[in-house]
């Protein structure tokens, strides 16, 4: 039987004797065993109501994009409430609003209730907000018209 042979000629690598490798893998295991399980202390607790003139959203979402540093975070809208946990900072609020029209409708062979949007493209593209804290009660009261609408009597 013929034995590899190391650099150094002994039949193991030079230096690894057989627990020198231990000990540095143990060490990476203890530094990464708990990343990501703890609450990131750049994101903060925002939570509210949601509204459309004045009626609170049934069902829709909020997704909170970063402009500056942090990972997006999205929130369920449901019964005219949301809660979240996002970055710190300038952030744009993109908003969903869906309702169902009372129509039937079938999708791949199965019959659903028909959804639409209810919110104008201008808030679809979302709003700049700045979070600095935790804020329980951080409410966005919302138009169905766009801008140009409301101006127009």
């Amino acid at each position: 039987m013929t034995r590899l042979r190391s650099l150094g000629g002994r039949g193991r690598w030079p230096a690894l004797g057989g627990h020198e490798l231990f000990v540095p893998l143990a060490m990476i295991v203890m530094f990464t065993a708990g990343c990501g399980t703890a609450v990131r202390d750049d994101t903060v607790a925002l939570a509210g109501g949601v509204t459309i003139d004045g009626k609170p959203v049934a069902l829709g979402g909020i997704q909170f994009m970063p402009l500056e540093k942090g990972r997006p975070a999205f929130a369920e809208v449901r019964d005219g409430r949301y809660e979240a946990r996002v970055p710190k900072g300038r952030v744009r609020a993109i908003f969903s609003a869906r309702r169902e029209t009372g129509r039937q409708i079938e999708v791949y062979s199965t019959t659903i209730p028909e959804v639409i949007d209810v919110l104008p493209a201008s808030l679809r593209e979302g709003i700049e907000i700045t979070v600095d804290g935790d804020d329980p009660s951080r409410d966005f009261s919302l138009s169905s018209k766009t801008a140009q609408e409301a101006a127009t009597p």
